[in-house]
């Protein structure tokens, strides 16, 4: 069985910190992480935020596998959301870093929507020993330079946004 790992990483945040480009990116070019569907419930996980609660079928949650359209149509429209939080907030991403995210697609009633995690993506490639390829990622603290987000497909809209220890 399958067990996600879960890591107290504060100290690589600052460690191995990575700027945005000057285009102020959000998201790395090296694009989402891997994620197993079978390991798509230990994303819904975290230990140190709140993560979405799917709707459940006899106690499974029911979850689907995000395509790249989806994906891409997230990430697309991310980056404007963020600009629109107030960085002063204690709930909001940290600036000034690139994210990798992984997504698991999830429901609610009729409706499809996409959980995002992210993490910063210099401790992304740190991890690649740590944690096998698609595995859900889980951190513990690390402050807002790790969070999650919900993204409904139908209307585009985001909504629960959660940064670590708050």
């Amino acid at each position: 069985m399958n067990h996600p790992i879960a890591l107290s990483v504060a100290f690589l945040v600052f460690a191995n910190s990575a700027l945005a480009t000057e285009s102020n990116s959000l998201l790395s070019t090296e694009g989402p992480l891997a994620l197993k569907q079978t390991q798509a419930p230990e994303l819904f996980k975290q230990c140190s935020r709140r993560a979405p609660k799917p709707q459940t079928r006899l106690w499974f949650p029911i979850l689907w596998e995000p395509t790249a359209a989806n994906v891409k149509a997230l990430e697309t429209q991310l980056e404007k959301y963020i600009s629109t939080v107030d960085s002063s907030i204690s709930g909001a991403p940290a600036k000034g870093q690139l994210y990798r995210g992984q997504y698991a697609g999830f429901m609610r009633g009729d409706v499809r929507y996409i959980y995002a995690a992210y993490v910063p993506a210099r401790i992304a490639v740190s991890l690649k020993d740590a944690v096998p390829s698609g595995n859900a990622i889980q951190f513990c603290d690390g402050g807002n330079h790790f969070w999650g987000i919900v993204y409904n497909t139908a209307t585009g809209q985001f909504s629960e946004l959660e940064v670590n220890g708050r």
